[in-house]
């Protein structure tokens, strides 16, 4: 450490009205009744029409309340201690859009301290990259956080000494945002820091996943169709560039930042991991759908049993200049991680149990079981079909049996919370056994490609669980890179703003919005 820094009482009371708190500590509230009111009111989400048509009511015109309408809660909600501040950007494009563009986003420096600096959080920070063994004799090497494995070891060993490691997690994911009426998407980013627990990333209401910015989702005008996706991607890097900047900046030269306890230490910010759904992942790593965003193989090799070279950013950047489609890429100019130093997607893109493991069970086991057994046989609306799928085709060819369950068993001991180099070759066979079988599921008439035979294998997902095993001895555990929590994280984040909002500048209302909740949120922590 280097000093004394700052903590979460310490940003909290060099707020503005901190003299009026000494005789009143729930300024700018009358007191402890008139502030449980107010932030009951404001965690309704209901709209300014129904906050005012409550106050109204003969009832609360008896209480002694120091707002009287909704623009009087809001006003004094605005003079609360402030988290990290929402800004705006206009984005220039080459080519017209239908609107002109604005991101939202915040400081992402500051939005690393404050999960720093927050309280609920303090004792779950690991600083300190180290190899684990199972015995005295350094035989078996055991896998859990991130700081286990590798990638945080040797990140460290390329910093100077007594720097800390804040290993950086970004996650995005379009969304729609009503499935009622009207075209509206959402594509939030959230950041998150791999030195938390584990275990306490995955819990929701722990909010280790805090918002960072609103990604544009633009309706570009061009005479080509084809190009409105290359300049969506195109756009995708540039918002993301323009968010990350500091990051890149610490990254480079570092920057002085605050632990749980309060001292300064001096702190790099390289990105270790980016948790995304498959096509985001072709997006960010300048690839099309005919290949895989982390290794060489392509369409036709999918379903090969052995390892493929990985894909280094380096060489997609080098053959960006070039012609796209014989390297199949995207058409991104400039990725946003292509001056992010020590980054590369062959490493922070990670294999993700969500879209990567449970998606395509349904999308693919599921539908071969169907097709041998037959749709009635099998219940979709039970949620644990996953765990009984086995016993209900016990009818149909061993062999067949025998390649869902060994591809079943890779899944579910991917999930395990803590890995052993033993635990890691069983993991390999697994994989191992089920491309020895698979030629079973096309003989078994369960599905076939276009072609009748090679194609059927033409499987992203498939491919990318040859990733899993490397992945964990690099980064640790899977199950810390699940889609889950920021999925259930864009409910609070984009889905109920637009509820309680009016439709219209829905960006600004939803950072309003995220603005008055984590507010709220600190005012109660003190």
């Amino acid at each position: 450490t280097w000093g004394t820094g700052t903590t979460f009482m310490k940003q909290f009371k060099s707020d503005a009205y901190t003299e009026e708190r000494v005789s009143n500590p729930y300024f700018p509230f009358a007191g402890k009744p008139d502030w449980e009111m107010a932030a009951f009111l404001l965690r309704l989400d209901l709209s300014m029409a129904d906050i005012d048509e409550f106050l109204k009511l003969g009832f609360n015109r008896k209480l002694p309340l120091s707002f009287h309408s909704s623009r009087e809660l809001r006003g004094r909600a605005e003079m609360l201690p402030s988290p990290p501040q929402w800004k705006y950007q206009i984005v220039p494009t080459e080519f017209p859009t239908t609107k002109t563009l604005q991101i939202f986003y915040r400081d992402p420096i500051k939005c690393l301290q404050s999960l720093l600096s927050h309280p609920m959080l303090a004792d779950s920070f690991d600083f300190i990259p180290r190899k684990v063994y199972a015995e005295a004799e350094h035989a078996v090497r055991v896998y859990y956080g991130f700081m286990t494995g590798d990638r945080a070891w040797e990140l460290q060993e390329d910093l100077p000494n007594g720097v800390t490691l804040l290993s950086v997690v970004l996650s995005s994911d379009k969304t729609k945002v009503s499935n009622l009426a009207g075209n509206c998407y959402a594509h939030p980013l959230l950041i998150t820091l791999a030195n938390i627990d584990p275990d306490v990333r995955a819990k929701g209401y722990l909010q280790a996943y805090i918002p960072l910015a609103l990604l544009l989702v633009a309706k570009f005008i061009h005479r080509v169709k084809h190009m409105h996706g290359v300049l969506a991607d195109r756009l995708l890097h540039q918002c993301i560039d323009i968010v990350i900047e500091p990051l890149k900046q610490a990254a480079r030269l570092g920057i002085m930042m605050s632990d749980p306890a309060g001292f300064s230490r001096y702190c790099f910010t390289p990105l270790v991991a980016y948790v995304a759904d498959t096509p985001e992942e072709l997006i960010i790593a300048c690839i099309t759908m005919n290949a895989s965003p982390v290794t060489m193989a392509t369409r036709t090799s999918f379903g090969d049993p052995d390892h493929h070279p990985i894909r280094k950013g380096s060489s997609t950047l080098a053959n960006i200049q070039k012609e796209c489609k014989q390297y199949h890429l995207n058409g991104v100019p400039w990725p946003f991680w292509m001056d992010w130093v020590t980054v590369d997607p062959s490493y922070f893109l990670t294999p993700e149990s969500l879209h990567h493991f449970h998606k395509m069970f349904f999308d693919h086991d599921c539908a071969w079981c169907i097709d041998v057994v037959s749709a009635k046989e099998i219940d979709f609306h039970h949620c644990n079909i996953q765990c009984y799928i086995v016993g209900i085709i016990a009818g149909a060819p061993t062999q067949f049996i025998m390649a869902i369950q060994t591809l079943l068993e890779f899944r579910y001991l991917a999930q395990a919370p803590q890995f052993s180099d033993e635990m890691l070759t069983e993991l390999d066979n697994c994989l191992r056994l089920f491309h020895e079988h698979k030629q079973r599921v096309i003989n078994a008439g369960a599905w076939r490609g276009k072609d009748g035979g090679f194609e059927s294998w033409v499987i992203p997902k498939l491919e990318l669980l040859q990733g899993v095993v490397p992945s964990i001895q690099s980064l640790g555990i899977l199950t810390q890179w699940s889609a889950d929590p920021t999925e259930h994280a864009h409910i609070a984040i984009v889905k109920v703003p637009a509820r309680a909002g009016n439709n219209h500048d829905y960006d600004v209302q939803v950072c309003r919005h995220l603005d008055c909740r984590n507010k709220l949120d600190h005012f109660d922590l003190v």
